[in-house]
């Protein structure tokens, strides 16, 4: 994955690649923000950038050894691990290397996945992943060997707030980590984070998409998606892509129509309309439930602002 790959973050790319170029990059670094912003595909195109035998000032090259490895997740020193939960006949055997074969489809499926994306994937809805001791100790075991082809071992960790305080486990190697090893530790919750491992990151902070971008990718993935749908998207998305693709995936949960009837059914006073109308609304998934009221309050944000400050 490349930089240019990655939607959005431009000032954060810059200071990553200026870092690097002058050797200024930390040993260890935190993308923190909130899901489906890009930090993971951007910590996997920085590895690619770090290992790119082509680079330029602007991105990787993309075409050589290096990057082919990187495109397909399986270059010898990028190093991943993630919550995950005991395969099915396995004993004590929860480790992210059980589950490479998924993790790498998951990647390339759904580049700005949520936790809930991934744990649908792997497991059951009442099992729930974690970090555990054995996948600290592989991560200390991994990074101890010698690099095989690249400059650097990368490490990456997804959600570390699943660490839980087996993270302690890891505070020597981050601290003093091998020669030429970099950890990228990609979270949504800092505050989940223990501290002792905070305070040996050097945190990035990544924000919300802003809404013109998610409605430039809308469009591109659609040339057919109006602007108007696009915009509706963007605003219920919140900065997060991947819920920007679940909506318009599933263009029942588009409810600006829906809003318009409840209104005018509300200001009719109709108690026959307003009961078969909230008969209905009760059947409703949570998903389509939640994403009603989240464009009631952009509605009524949106009228308000106008009479407030009309145009």
């Amino acid at each position: 994955m490349q930089f240019g790959q990655v939607y959005g973050h431009d000032k954060v790319k810059t200071a990553l690649k200026d870092q690097f170029n002058k050797g200024k990059l930390p040993h260890a670094m935190l993308f923190a923000g909130p899901a489906g912003n890009g930090k993971l595909p951007l910590a996997i195109a920085l590895a690619q950038y770090i290992h790119c035998n082509n680079r330029t000032n602007d991105d990787s090259c993309g075409v050589c050894p290096s990057c082919v490895k990187l495109k397909n997740l399986a270059h010898p020193d990028l190093h991943f691990s993630f919550p995950a939960i005991n395969p099915k006949n396995s004993k004590n055997n929860n480790v992210s290397g059980a589950w490479m074969e998924q993790w790498r489809k998951a990647i390339h499926e759904i580049p700005y996945m949520h936790y809930t994306d991934w744990m649908s994937r792997i497991a059951d809805e009442n099992k729930q992943g974690n970090i555990n001791k054995l996948e600290c100790l592989r991560i200390i075991k991994t990074l101890s060997l010698k690099i095989f082809e690249g400059a650097y071992k990368i490490q990456i960790i997804w959600m570390p707030e699943y660490l839980g305080q087996e993270g302690n486990r890891l505070l020597k190697i981050i601290e003093e980590p091998p020669e030429n090893t970099i950890f990228i530790l990609v979270a949504e919750q800092q505050e989940a984070i223990l501290n002792t491992i905070l305070s040996r990151c050097q945190v990035v902070s990544f924000k919300p998409l802003e809404d013109e971008i998610i409605c430039e990718y809308l469009t591109r993935l659609n040339s057919k998606t109006s602007s108007d749908v696009a915009n509706q998207i963007a605003f219920l998305a919140a900065g997060n892509l991947n819920e920007a693709l679940r909506l318009i995936q599933n263009p029942d949960q588009l409810v600006s129509g829906n809003w318009l009837e409840w209104l005018r059914i509300t200001y009719k006073g109709s108690g026959i309309e307003i009961r078969q109308w909230v008969e209905a609304f009760t059947k409703l998934d949570r998903e389509p439930q939640k994403t009603f009221v989240q464009y009631g309050l952009f509605f009524l944000r949106e009228m308000l602002l106008a009479k407030v400050s009309p145009v």
